[in-house]
Formats: structure tokens, sequence, C-alpha cells
């Protein structure tokens, strides 16, 4: 019998709320239990993220709610939420043996990494977003083993201080053979939100939050529906988000009268079930790391119209496995849109190619292999 005690690597999250980083961790279950890793998650506190983890069946630790930091942009803020959760770390880090550490969230990076640098356990740093001013993180090397970047486009904000050795470029994981039936998928979507099979489904699917621009996106459709009366669309909106920015989105709703044709649909633990029954998924966010809700509806048939910037340049490519559009790029939503609505033909050979560069770039085994690599990486130093 083979005793060799498994490498344990641990991630903790806050719990508020339930994001592409969660997203990414669930993809992986499967292939730690094939592997000689074991992984164990732990939630600073019970709300968003432990109800999704029960529904999934995953087990998870909990801890004390205290003050993390970063919470608070303050150096006494700082020092009080890495001493307000040190001793609690310290349990579980030694209770699990735990020999490294994969933070996901800024406050958990701030928190965990002083944590692990007193208790010497390796510490990976997972940066799911761009760096703002990094001249001001040049003490970020020396709080982690090594740095985790989701696109090209975030590596790029990492500070110039930190070697590339100590820096990777990890794209996130996806089940690429989870595929659900359109057909299926729509007829659901049409029972559950009284809406007609002929009406063509314009989806966004994400966090409502500011820096996604779905008041953006709001107007964008509203422009399109007065220029194009005679098209039978709506917009279904899932996800969640801050009471005061949901309110904006229903005000503009009101102003452009748009109370018929946009639908809010919730929250969903199978957002990838949702995209499979939606025509046409947007993702009108200037700033996106890396474009998450892009990959998912390659992976489903669903045709893509992403704003031309950050992030989803990395993935799509106009008019080959996907559609941009912007206020200064050459095509315009409604233009853009219109294509898609009008030119079936020009979909499928756009979404055909979509799924064989999604399944082919972003599997889970893929990622996992990439992982596997920094944490052996990591333990060797």
């Amino acid at each position: 019998m083979n005793n060799q005690k498994k490498t344990a690597i641990l991630f903790p999250f806050v719990g508020d709320s339930v994001g592409g980083s969660h997203w990414s961790i669930i993809e992986l279950i499967n292939e730690f239990k094939k592997s000689n890793l074991e992984c164990y998650f732990a939630i600073h506190e019970t709300g968003p993220l432990s109800n999704f983890f029960d529904a999934k069946s995953i087990s998870y630790i909990i801890l004390k709610k205290k003050t993390l930091a970063g919470e608070r942009p303050t150096i006494f803020n700082f020092l009080l939420g890495f001493m307000h959760n040190f001793w609690q770390i310290r349990k579980i880090v030694k209770n699990y043996d735990i020999d490294i550490i994969h933070g996901n969230d800024l406050r958990i990076n701030l928190t965990w990494s002083i944590a692990s640098f007193f208790l010497k356990t390796k510490y990976i740093w997972h940066q799911r977003s761009l760096i703002s001013n990094p001249g001001k993180w040049l003490f970020l090397k020396f709080l982690t083993n090594h740095i985790i970047a989701i696109s090209d486009y975030v590596g790029r904000s990492i500070p110039k201080n930190v070697s590339p050795k100590n820096y990777s470029i990890i794209n996130n994981p996806f089940s690429v053979k989870k595929i659900f039936d359109k057909r299926i998928s729509k007829e659901s979507i049409c029972k559950n939100f009284n809406v007609s099979h002929n009406d063509f489904l314009v989806g966004y699917v994400g966090r409502l939050i500011e820096w996604k621009k779905v008041d953006e996106l709001l107007l964008d459709f509203s422009n399109f529906y007065k220029n194009n009366p005679e098209e039978n669309i709506r917009l279904l909106i899932l996800g969640s988000g801050p009471e005061d920015y949901i309110s904006k989105l229903h005000r503009t709703i009101k102003d452009n009268y748009l109370n018929d044709l946009v639908i809010f649909c919730g929250f969903s633990n199978e957002p990838s079930n949702f995209i499979s029954g939606l025509d046409c998924l947007v993702a009108p966010s200037q700033s996106e790391p890396f474009g998450r809700t892009l990959i998912e509806s390659m992976i489903q048939n669903t045709p893509v119209l992403a704003y031309a910037a950050a992030g989803h340049l990395e993935i799509v490519k106009d008019s080959v496995n996907g559609f941009l559009y912007s206020k200064s790029y050459e095509n315009s939503f409604e233009e853009t849109l219109k294509i898609i609505i009008r030119n079936p033909i020009k979909v499928n050979e756009v979404i055909t190619k979509a799924h064989s560069f999604a399944t082919k770039n972003y599997s889970e085994k893929k990622h996992f292999e990439l992982l596997v690599k920094v944490y052996l990486k990591c333990l060797r130093n």
C-alpha cells in the first residue's frame, strides 16, 4: 500500500460573491481527485459562496468572520486584517498539513500571503484583474512564491521587479465536454421567463457591477430596437450584484421604455445551460481581464458579441470565432448584431470555429497540468 502523503493545496475565499475564480476552481475538482494532490476550501463568511458550494455538494472549512487585509486601504487596517486572522489561518494550515496556499482574491492574497510567510508555507498569488498602478506594488514579489495571471492583458500589469521565472500566464479552465442541447435550453428559458420561441434572445451573463458596463449595453440595445423595431428581440440578464447598481439598471430600462424587452433572470448555478439557450451572448465590459463567458458560449455553440477591448481581444478574432464591436471600432453594436440575426450561414461558420478554438485551448486537463508545474516548482524552491 502506498502511504505517501498527498501534497495539500488550500484555496481560501472571502465568500461574499460567486465569480470566475470560483468557477475555475470548481472545474478542476475532478482533476484533483485523479492526482496526487489534495485540495481544500476555506471560506471566511457564509453567504453566496457557501450556498453555491452546498448546492454543488462541495465541502469547505468555515473561518470566523474577521476584517481582512485590504478591505480598507490604510497600513493600520492592512496590519489589523493580518493580525485578526493569523491564528485561525495557522490552525487550518497545521491541522490540514497544508503545503501550498493558492489565493484568488486581493483581500485573501494580502491576508493569507503574509501569514504564509511566517508559517513557512508556499503561497500562489492568482491575479485575476488588472493591477492598477503597478509601481506601488513593488513589494508584491516578497509576498508570494509565484504569481499566476489569467491573461496577457493582466500579466502586463505585474510589477517590473518580478522575475519572469516567478510568474506564469495560465488561462482559466472550462468543462469543454459538458455541452447542453440548445433546443432544450431555449425551451427552458422561454418557459421560465415567458418569452416566445420566435424571439431572438440576446443575453448578458455575469456580475452586475459598474465596470461590467451593463448600463451601456442597455443603451446600445435601446438604440438597436429603435432603429430596428421589426426585430422580435429580447435582452436577458443573468447575474446578481449590489442593489444600487441594479437600481441604476432599472432606471435606465424605464427611461428608455425597455420594460417589455429586458428580463432579469437572477443567479444560476448552471450558467452554461442558460448560455446554451441564447441566440447571442454579449460581453460589454471595456476592461475585462479575461472573458470567461465568451469561452463558455463558444463551448455551447452560442455566438459571442464582445466589446473590442482588454482581455476580449485575446479570445475573439472578429468574424472568425466571434464578433467585436465598440464605439471606435469599424463595426458598431447595431451593425454587428444585425449580421448575427440576419446572416445564419456566417454565424454557423463562426460558431464552428469558436467551438474548436475553445475546446482545444481551454480544457480543465490542460489548465491543471500547467498548475501542477507551478506547484512542483514552488515545492522545489
